[in-house]
């Protein structure tokens, strides 16, 4: 009999959470779009908390899956002969939450930054999930 071990388990719980609180913030923004009769400092500032939560829930939704796929290819194939070192291992989870940390700094600071941040960004991505690709398959 095989379990289902608590590291796998945590990150689908902590990315089905955070999807919901941020399907429930995206409804709460669109409320206050559609409600606001004009887009004041007060307006901004309501919407603010739940543009946050939206945020923050689909960056950590994103990683939660991402690190589930990782976790569970690394046990999968832990004795075999497809066997990923601990240090790809590491390397693949730091450059994770490095990326989703710059996703939330660009996202949150978007009146700041350019478009061509999002560009470099989106290319860090499609980067980082390309060698996930390649290496496990």
């Amino acid at each position: 009999k095989k379990d289902i071990r608590w590291s796998l388990k945590i990150p689908v719980i902590v990315s089905f959470v955070a999807h919901i609180i941020a399907i429930a913030s995206m409804i709460a923004v669109s409320s206050i779009m559609i409600t606001a009769e004009r887009w004041d400092r007060e307006t901004y500032e309501n919407a603010r908390i739940p543009y946050t939560l939206v945020l923050v829930g689909y960056v950590v939704g994103k990683v939660g899956l991402q690190t589930f796929f990782i976790l569970r290819v690394y046990q999968g194939f832990q004795k075999s002969a497809f066997a990923v070192s601990k240090f790809t291992l590491l390397v693949l989870l730091t450059s994770m939450l490095i990326i989703a940390a710059f996703w939330v700094y660009l996202l949150h600071e978007s009146t700041l930054t350019g478009g061509f941040s999002f560009l470099i960004l989106s290319a860090m991505d499609a980067v980082f999930m390309t060698c996930l690709l390649l290496i496990f398959t």
